[in-house]
């Protein structure tokens, strides 16, 4: 479950997401499956709040990962409200925890285009499955810009895992 506010100033994120998720029930109770990605836009805070029945070592990972490449960068963007995941369902369990990794086998160029290997596993079942794909020609630009992404390196940030939830502050 995603839950975004605006602020919950002056309580404490972790602890507010917590109770929202012990509240609010998420997940199956026999199973304590349930995932809570919880953000503050206001406080620049974010958490994710696991379930025990998916708090294992690669769960919890998988967690930071997001905190740390998805999260923390788009506050840091000013664009916390967009959410996405990087990983998808994986044909064989269903479940959204198939990861993708590209290696370059041909690298395109001006005049041709390259190909890549993509490779995916399901962090769930283990499920694995590899292809090709091409890529376009590079195109030559006369131009240079900033990326829209760029941020402040003097924003900092903090990640930690506990009982099983990865929580990460983006800087102000």
């Amino acid at each position: 479950m995603v839950v975004v506010v605006r602020s919950i100033a002056p309580a404490a994120p972790r602890a507010y997401a917590t109770q929202l998720f012990n509240r609010w029930r998420i997940g199956d109770a026999t199973r304590n499956d349930g995932v809570l990605l919880f953000a503050a836009l206001d406080d620049r805070a974010a958490e994710i709040v696991l379930g025990s029945g998916v708090d294992g070592d690669e769960q919890v990972a998988a967690s930071e990962d997001v905190m740390q490449e998805v999260m923390v960068p788009r506050f840091r963007a000013g664009r916390p409200g967009t959410f996405s995941t990087a990983y998808d369902r994986c044909r064989k369990c269903r479940h959204i925890t198939k990861a993708s990794t590209t290696t370059t086998l041909q690298a395109a160029t001006e005049t041709s285009g390259g190909v890549v290997r993509v490779d995916q596993e399901c962090a769930h079942c283990g499920h694995r499955s590899s292809f090709t794909r091409p890529t376009p020609r590079l195109s030559g630009s006369s131009s240079s810009s900033e990326s829209y992404f760029s941020s402040d390196s003097s924003s900092g940030s903090s990640s930690s895992s506990s009982s099983g939830a990865a929580r990460a502050d983006a800087g102000r």
